[in-house]
């Protein structure tokens, strides 16, 4: 079986012509949209100035919150310590980046380390729920679905 396996990449109805790595980055991005928060997906990789491991990260995406201005969004959604290093070594060498980060997941272990580890460096990183974002692209993603049914066009 190869590393993850679960991870459905693809393009997603009512999202363009982007392709997401995972459907649940596609999700995001269309709670996004009902949001009505501009985004940019994948828009810059991060280098850092280390000689072994990890020495790159490039968030998910780059999203313009109303009452914040400009973030990066991230969705963790398996856990392993290449993640991790990604995200500490982000927050120790782009501080300032860090500070309006959002990290959307749904696993405690991921929650938990962001408030033991990250915040310490980022205080200000969010943490949301990806099931509730979730709920939000099914919304859109019926909608689209549906659209025109009630003027005698065939619902998909």
């Amino acid at each position: 079986m190869r590393p993850y396996g679960h991870v459905k990449p693809g393009r997603y109805p009512g999202l363009g012509d982007t392709y997401f790595r995972s459907r649940s980055e596609a999700q995001v991005a269309a709670a996004l949209k009902i949001m009505g928060w501009a985004y940019i997906y994948e828009p810059k990789e991060f280098l850092f100035p280390v000689k072994r491991g990890t020495i790159s990260y490039r968030p998910d995406f780059r999203v313009c919150d109303p009452q914040r201005g400009w973030r990066w969004l991230e969705v963790k959604g398996y856990w392993t310590l290449k993640a991790k290093t990604q995200l500490k070594r982000f927050a120790h060498y782009y501080p300032e980046e860090a500070q309006n980060m959002i990290i959307v997941t749904d696993w405690e272990g991921v929650q938990e380390w962001i408030t033991l580890r990250m915040k310490k460096v980022a205080p200000t990183v969010e943490v949301w729920k990806l099931e509730e974002t979730a709920k939000l692209a099914e919304i859109l993603w019926r909608g689209i679905a549906c659209q025109g049914g009630a003027n005698g066009a065939q619902v998909v």
